[in-house]
């Protein structure tokens, strides 16, 4: 018996190591935003950290829906990153400091999202080669 093309799969490994990142750095910022009892005004905050777990944690239990957005983010995470550290020339350069980890999470997890296996589960063909009895 077979399942249709709805079925959810298990995203490969790598996949899955990028997108706990992805969950643990969306992890990090809710929380950073309840421990910020002076600043709760930053609710960008925990809307971003909360987007993030909910991409992390669907690539992890096998929701293709969550690849285009991983894909995005991870071109928003080097776009941010860059402009960083080629952003205002004027400041010190704490931007390097900032914009250099973002620009580089951003290129592994967009690396590893485009990698052919990555694809192939995406696309729901990671088990057109296996034998069906």
């Amino acid at each position: 018996m077979t399942m249709g093309p709805s079925h959810m799969g298990n995203a490969p490994w790598y996949l899955r190591v990028s997108a706990g990142f992805v969950l643990l750095v969306g992890m990090a910022q809710f929380l950073e935003w309840f421990s910020s009892v002076s600043d709760r005004s930053r609710t960008l905050s925990l809307i971003v950290g909360v987007f993030l777990t909910i991409v992390g944690a669907a690539i992890i239990v096998g929701h293709r829906w969550a690849y285009l957005v991983l894909v995005l983010l991870a071109v928003i995470a080097i776009v941010t990153g860059v402009g960083l550290v080629v952003g205002d020339q004027g400041t010190p350069p704490g931007n390097v400091y900032v914009g250099m980890p973002i620009a580089a999470s951003g290129v592994i997890v967009l690396a590893t999202a485009l990698m052919p296996g990555s694809i192939r589960w995406a696309r729901g063909r990671d088990d057109d080669d296996i034998p069906i009895p």
